[in-house]
């Protein structure tokens, strides 16, 4: 077996090695879930669905994006000094969530019908800033092809969750139990990940000077100019479905969405992300070497689509059914939900990866065109459903929006591998 692994190409290889790090970390939560859907309620997971939502909208920023910047660095000290601003970054950006939070509390609390969030709303701020600081040492990892690193945090980020949030539940702390137990996850995962980049060198011994900082700034500033706010819109067409569902529908319906989200999500975001770092990093090397990348791009959105194809269409014909059986039969509505979101997420399972395309041919602004669009179309399409009074007309629209939009986003950056380098 041994020998039939070091056969395979590089980058298969080293997403292998990602992919099995996150179908572990994603199977710790989809094998506990049924145990947690029958200690915590709907209302419960749409509690923390909304704090999930409020944490990925801010945190989506938090960096500037400057930590994406660290991949295409041409050296360790530039891209050193990369990650100590993206630090800087995320540390004002908590300190302004944290002095936001201090007088719109309750008001937030009131708007997206959320009454759990009130004795664990301030631990947003510090969330964000685990969010960030992962977000920055896995670029710095990815840079160096240290995936191990990366696939191990994911897991320890995962087991710490679980079992907390079981633990937790079990003891009465029902309440505030699967958002605790998703930031000590967050804590011992950037623990790890901040051991990693420690030991690498470099990227936390080095010296900070001012002059280069603000070199590397100007340089990168594309990074905070375009895609921050293209992270941001693209945070916020994703939170906001956790948010308005809230606000029109209460967050019972929040938790069913919730749910069908993260379990229709686990096979998504087990070849996604795993994918993705090593997709982006050999694009970077291919596109810097003058190397065409279209059929690098067409093999690999061939390879997604092949394995994804059935797993999606089994959630289509039977996600009611799966979904009272594992998780029972209050959540049957989850996989009515599932029904309809499953078409989205297989466009997204995807696009993710190729989401990094635009960046290294500097398209940021068409691409940040595209997000403005469809999130627009989807935030119109559920507030009409919410208007209406009914969920399904809302993610029927949502979906339906999505769909188009990002059929229209994949043949674009298709067309765009195409060019020369820029």
């Amino acid at each position: 077996m041994k020998k039939l692994f070091a056969k395979l190409p590089s980058d298969i290889k080293d997403a292998s090695t990602l992919a099995f790090g996150n179908g572990f970390a994603l199977a710790i939560p989809v094998l506990l879930s049924p145990l947690l859907t029958r200690i915590y309620s709907a209302d419960h997971f749409g509690t923390l669905t909304i704090y999930l939502a409020l944490i990925g909208f801010i945190g989506a920023f938090a960096t500037g994006r400057l930590d994406f910047a660290i991949l295409i660095s041409n050296s360790k000290k530039n891209a050193a000094h990369l990650f100590k601003i993206a630090v800087f970054f995320a540390m004002v950006v908590s300190g302004i969530s944290f002095i936001t939070l201090f007088f719109t509390a309750g008001l937030i609390i009131e708007v997206f019908n959320a009454p759990g969030l009130a004795n664990i709303i301030y631990l947003i701020p510090l969330n964000i800033f685990l969010y960030a600081i992962i977000s920055a040492t896995q670029n710095a990892l990815n840079r160096e092809k240290e995936y191990r690193g990366i696939s191990i945090s994911k897991s320890i980020r995962s087991l710490f969750v679980g079992v907390s949030q079981l633990c937790f539940g079990l003891v009465g702390f029902n309440q505030s139990g699967l958002i605790i137990g998703k930031l000590i996850g967050d804590v011992f995962s950037g623990g790890y990940l901040g051991f990693q980049v420690q030991r690498l060198g470099v990227y936390l011994s080095q010296k900070f000077t001012l002059k280069r900082g603000i070199v590397l700034f100007k340089q990168n500033d594309k990074y905070l100019k375009y895609n921050a706010p293209h992270a941001t819109v693209t945070a916020l067409s994703t939170s906001s479905t956790a948010l308005l569902l809230g606000y029109f529908f209460g967050d019972k319906i929040v938790g069913y969405y919730g749910l069908s989200f993260m379990v229709c999500i686990a096979p998504v975001t087990i070849i996604s992300t795993a994918f993705y770092p090593v997709f982006s990093q050999k694009v970077s090397e291919m596109f810097n070497s003058g190397i065409e990348i279209r059929s690098y791009t067409k093999k690999s959105i061939q390879v997604l689509a092949l394995i994804s194809f059935i797993p999606f269409i089994l959630l289509m014909i039977f996600g009611p059914d799966i979904f009272s059986a594992i998780f029972g039969e209050e959540w049957k509505t989850s996989g009515d939900f599932v029904q309809i979101l499953a078409p989205y997420l297989f466009l997204i399972f995807i696009l993710s990866p190729l989401t990094y395309i635009p960046l290294i041919y500097d398209r940021h602004r068409t691409s940040f065109m595209f997000e403005i669009f469809a999130t627009v179309s989807r935030i119109t399409g559920l507030i009409i459903g919410g208007v209406l009074g009914d969920i399904f007309i809302a993610l029927i629209l949502f979906v339906g929006v999505s769909i188009i939009v990002q059929t229209a986003n994949l043949f674009w950056i298709s067309r765009l591998t195409l060019r020369g380098h820029a």
